[in-house]
């Protein structure tokens, strides 16, 4: 394996690890956020948040494309895409990705404006936990963002199939 490859091959690992780091940071801040009960607590709780949002968004299109020149340099066929493990994780991090754009951008809307409008009154509104409680879809969604991405390191390390 050549020096490019390698180097791919280290960017593609750590754009993995950035977006792992995002969504559980993201994570972790929104849920101490969501359990302050103090509205101040909240807003830099999820002012604090907004870099690993950030962070889990933009590594994706880059592991994707790091993942294909990844691939290509180590002589696959097609970038990579007849091999069914690739294929798979890159099924999962697609549906992820529209997931974030689907569900996860326009929720974030919603807790935004809930958010600011709770900070002007000096508390933690009703219409507050409701944007955070989210709906059934909203759920879905973040389990399966929880289970998508170790799955693909777990794809990426096994190469299965």
């Amino acid at each position: 394996m050549d020096w490019l490859s390698l180097l791919l091959k280290l960017s593609h690992v750590s754009l993995a690890m950035a977006i792992v780091a995002g969504m559980l940071g993201s994570r972790l801040l929104n849920r101490r956020a969501r359990l302050s009960g103090d509205i101040d607590v909240a807003w830099r709780l999820t002012r604090a948040a907004e870099p690993f949002d950030q962070l889990a968004e933009r590594s994706g299109p880059l592991l994707i494309l790091s993942g294909f020149l990844t691939a290509w340099t180590q002589g696959l066929p097609f970038a990579g895409l007849v091999t069914g493990w690739i294929l798979l994780s890159i099924a999962l991090l697609v549906l992820l990705l529209v997931l974030i754009l689907t569900v996860f951008r326009p929720a974030g809307a919603r807790v935004e404006a809930a958010l600011r409008q709770a900070r002007q009154e000096g508390r933690i509104t009703p219409e507050l936990r409701a944007a955070w409680q989210g709906g059934i879809g909203q759920r879905v969604a973040s389990v399966y963002g929880d289970l998508a991405a170790p799955a693909i390191i777990v794809l990426m390390i096994l190469k299965p199939f």
